[in-house]
């Protein structure tokens, strides 16, 4: 991807902020745009060599583009490796494939394993409907097959590993009907047959099954090591046709109560239009698991949408959420690092188990650091994205370090009053591998504040080690914590907020909720009434918890939770507003607001310069 100049001056806007236009993290900066990457490097499969030393008979051209072929005569078990599904090809052939399942790691990376043919006698729809779908066979599928017999069963037996077993293949066709199909397997695309693709940075789909020419069930890949976790999920769509009506069901979401029984639906882009939409509410259903997918769905909750495909050459993409990948992060933190602000210092503060770098930020004035007469310097803790499909944490995030590291007077005043912490991805493992809540190794690392263990929860052990070292140095106070999540089954922004250290002080929990109410005044998007205490059991190795009511790290200690989906603008209105990118980063500057109002600025008696006067 092609990246732009950055903007070279400093004013309320120079540093990256979100695009209307575009799905975009810069308005000026294109190194916040959609980043496709993150698949790997290009791999090379060895299984090719073992294909062609099984194979026999002449090979034929599936695909134009694809360079493995093989066709086999006998029944044969080929192991396929990758770790999705990017496509499941029917393409209905006696001396080629019955079935082709060919997997991508990046555009120019390919597996293609051709499995002869099997007809077990058990009829099913997926048959007919693999049959039917090529008009050119319409006129010799009834010579070649019996259309009710079935496919094989592909299952995933792991995340790189797939197997399909095929037996008891056809008899040879007469030379007239191999005539026929050649022409047909001449031809170089199947347009209409959609191919799907997840090897991409913050990608998940797992398996795909063709119901017919209209029709696909889709499966989203769980957690790594806790398969339960399926909410997530972000893939591509190519080799579509123009005008194109498709149904697809994701059939194995996890949770039953969830913002698609209120309105939400799944966000769609496109190559040409890289805005992120949301698909119209009357073409979007959730229900639950009805007696057809008994058997084959895992999980009890379906999601299906109805979608139609508007331009051929167009590649779509699909997701959960506004996805905000790793990749993104490092060139919005390089960007602002390449600018040499001397309030600006980025750091690593430690290493994942996959090897990708924590950072952590800290922003302030030099001559607050460098000042000695202060002996208690107070310190603002920001930490984010602990939960990888959690993306709208990561926009407020954003908002949050492109206010803060503004020229705006009031950014400047909280600059040379408050040390801001901000470590803005706690799970970068989950966050690259496209997971929903855990990390690589399958923890929910928000759960393991109590008692971290550097091998497998790093970023939760050192920025707690680092807190407490904090905690103890004469130097400092950590005044205020807070960590920024999204809820899947609530709307607004909100807070839970921990019980004062004595319950029976009025004083002590007024002062608690100080900061959300001064929020909810700045914030259109953040809602005071659904502020709570909370002091759930199942959370008590949340940050909040430990850091607020067990090490006694910071005074004034927050989870602050924001809807995937909608806010109230008001508390007199009925209607609810989606939320946009937009409203995510905005809410992040009116924290930084809420926090001036909240150390005693005098933000009233700011003349906030015009956008011209600061372009200038």
């Amino acid at each position: 991807m092609n990246l732009p100049p950055s903007s070279s001056n400093l004013s309320l806007t120079s540093i990256p902020t979100i695009s209307s236009s575009t799905s975009s993290l810069a308005q000026n900066d294109e190194d916040f745009l959609q980043y496709g990457g993150g698949g790997g490097d290009n791999q090379k499969n060895n299984y090719q060599d073992d294909l062609a030393s099984s194979s026999s008979g002449d090979e034929s051209e599936l695909c134009s583009g694809l360079n493995t072929r093989a066709s086999l005569n006998d029944s044969i078990q080929a192991p396929l490796t990758s770790r999705r599904i990017a496509s499941v090809t029917n393409i209905i052939d006696d001396e080629s494939p019955d079935v082709v399942l060919h997997t991508s790691v990046s555009e120019d990376s390919f597996l293609r394993s051709s499995l002869t043919s099997s007809r077990p006698k058990v009829p099913t729809r997926e048959t007919s409907s693999l049959m039917n779908s090529i008009d050119d066979f319409n006129s010799i599928t009834s010579q070649m097959y019996n259309v009710n017999s079935s496919i094989p069963d592909i299952k995933l037996k792991s995340p790189r590993s797939t197997t399909a077993v095929l037996k008891n293949p056809t008899p040879p066709m007469p030379i007239d009907l191999q005539q026929q199909q050649q022409q047909v397997l001449n031809r170089p695309t199947y347009k209409g047959n959609l191919l799907f693709d997840s090897s991409f940075e913050s990608g998940n789909l797992e398996k795909v099954i063709r119901v017919d020419e209209n029709e696909y069930d889709l499966y989203v890949r769980g957690d790594t090591y806790n398969p339960g976790k399926r909410m997530w999920y972000y893939f591509k769509v190519s080799n579509v046709l123009k005008n194109q009506k498709v149904l697809f069901t994701i059939t194995n979401l996890s949770k039953n109560k969830s913002l698609y029984r209120q309105g939400m639906t799944p966000l769609v882009s496109s190559t040409s239009r890289p805005k992120w939409e949301r698909i119209p509410e009357k073409q979007v259903y959730y229900y639950r698991k009805p007696a057809k997918y008994a058997n084959i769905a895992t999980a009890p909750n379906l999601l299906s949408f109805v979608f139609v495909f508007d331009r051929d050459e167009d590649e779509y993409y699909f997701s959960y959420c506004y996805p905000y990948t790793y990749t993104e992060l490092q060139k919005f933190l390089f960007v602002i690092e390449s600018k040499n602000f001397n309030y600006f210092h980025r750091s690593e503060l430690c290493k994942t188990a996959q090897n990708r770098r924590c950072d952590i930020l800290t922003i302030a004035s030099p001559s607050l650091l460098a000042d000695t007469t202060i002996k208690k310097k107070k310190i603002v803790f920001i930490t984010s994205r602990v939960h990888p499909g959690e993306t709208p944490a990561s926009f407020v995030c954003h908002g949050f370090i492109s206010f803060i590291c503004s020229n705006h007077p009031v950014a400047v005043q909280l600059r040379e009053k408050l040390i801001f912490k901000i470590v803005p991805m706690l799970n970068p493992d989950g966050v690259a591998i496209g997971n929903y809540r855990t990390c690589s190794m399958g923890f929910d690392l928000n759960r393991h504040w109590l008692s971290p263990q550097e091998w497998s929860q790093p970023t939760i052990y050192h920025v707690r080690k680092y807190l407490l070292e904090l905690r103890n140095d004469p130097n400092y106070q950590i005044d205020f914590f807070m960590d920024l999540h999204s809820h899947s089954a609530a709307n607004n922004g909100f807070m839970y907020v921990n019980y004062g250290n004595k319950p029976n002080s009025s004083t002590m929990d007024s002062d608690q909720l100080r900061f959300p109410k001064l929020l909810d005044y700045r914030a259109k998007e953040f809602s005071m009434s659904d502020t709570k205490r909370c002091k759930d059991p199942s959370k008590l190795g949340a940050s909040r918890r430990v850091l607020g009511e067990v090490l006694n790290v910071a005074k004034y200690c927050y989870t602050l939770e924001v809807s995937f989906f909608s806010y109230k603008s008001s508390a007199e209105s009925t209607k609810m507003s989606p939320f946009t990118m937009e409203n995510y980063c905005n809410l992040g500057k009116n924290m930084c607001m809420a926090l001036a109002d909240f150390y005693g600025l005098d933000t009233a008696s700011i003349v906030i310069p015009s956008a011209q006067e600061s372009k200038d």
